[in-house]
């Protein structure tokens, strides 16, 4: 695979953090982990973390993931910044919106590990 890639995800709920980099560390990723937008702020302008790949809750506590997005994809410095959305809904709405925004991938919770493995490895392996 070359160089180690690595993903940051961004998530509320401890235990989807740690399901997640469960399964992508098997495939020899490196995992970031954020539990909120300030702390992924923090990770990726201020500590200038270089993140091939953002993992992030379309619902966190008090915040939205697509507003998240936004900002990250209005951003030049991170545009290119390939982002999966997770949620517990999959209202078609916010599914549209978040591919109208460049989102790769789309999951649904409780997340089915094969299916999101093989989107990682297209976006990060196979591109």
């Amino acid at each position: 695979m070359g160089k180690t890639k690595i993903i940051l995800i961004v998530d509320d709920s401890m235990s989807i953090r740690r399901e997640l980099r469960m399964i992508l560390e098997k495939e020899g990723y490196t995992i970031r982990e954020a539990g909120n937008s300030k702390m992924m702020n923090l990770m990726i302008k201020e500590d200038k973390m270089i993140v091939d790949l953002v993992i992030m809750d379309i619902s966190l506590k008090n915040e939205n993931g697509l507003t998240l997005v936004e900002h990250i994809k209005e951003n030049k410095e991170y545009s290119n910044i390939p982002i999966i959305m997770l949620t517990e809904h999959t209202e078609k709405e916010n599914v549209l919106t978040a591919k109208s925004m460049g989102v790769e991938g789309f999951f649904k919770k409780p997340i089915e590990p094969d299916e999101l493995v093989k989107r990682v490895n297209q976006i990060l392996v196979d591109s």
